[in-house]
């Protein structure tokens, strides 16, 4: 696994994460997890994943290069090259110039939709309820009189993220 990137600051840390604040900041962590997973969600750095052995083992293959012309690009563009090469020889390669939800690249109404889902599925009713009713007031913005009562509900959200009921 190599990926070529802008100039990125890469201290030790990042390569042997032992705790979920240091993995979700980690970018050879979070390759290794979407190689494995097919994506990064809220479980890509818990507990449970950091101690898994298999993708430990992954973490140790990924390699990370700086590319002098996506550096010269940089902050303009956010230039990454992933090259994955499969056991048996044959190499795939994605290249990308701006993130996701970057103005250059932007997500979808579903897309955003399905992220505070993903993110709500940990979350009590109570929450989940709160954060729906704000989502859908949010998308209708232009016809809301008072920004601050909109958002007010959402100071009752529970602490820590509330088991599901």
């Amino acid at each position: 696994v190599l990926f070529r990137s802008h100039e990125i600051g890469m201290d030790e840390a990042k390569w042997d994460p032992r705790t979920g604040e240091t993995a979700d900041h980690s970018l050879p962590w979070l390759l290794a997890v979407a190689l494995a997973d097919g994506h990064i969600d809220l479980d890509s750095c818990s507990p449970a994943r950091l101690a898994d052995p298999g993708l430990r083992a992954l973490l140790g293959l990924v390699r990370i290069t700086e590319r002098p012309g996506f550096t010269a690009r940089f902050p303009g563009e956010f230039p990454n090259r992933l090259v994955v090469r499969t056991a048996d020889g044959q190499e795939l390669a994605r290249e990308s110039n701006f993130p996701p939800g970057h103005r250059q690249n932007p997500v979808d109404d579903e897309q955003i939709n399905g992220k505070l889902d993903a993110v709500l599925r940990s979350r009590s009713d109570q929450d989940i309820a709160l954060a729906l009713g704000a989502r859908d007031a949010l998308w209708n913005l232009d016809q809301v009189d008072d920004v601050a009562a909109l958002l007010q509900p959402l100071s009752r959200l529970e602490a820590g993220g509330g088991a599901s009921a």
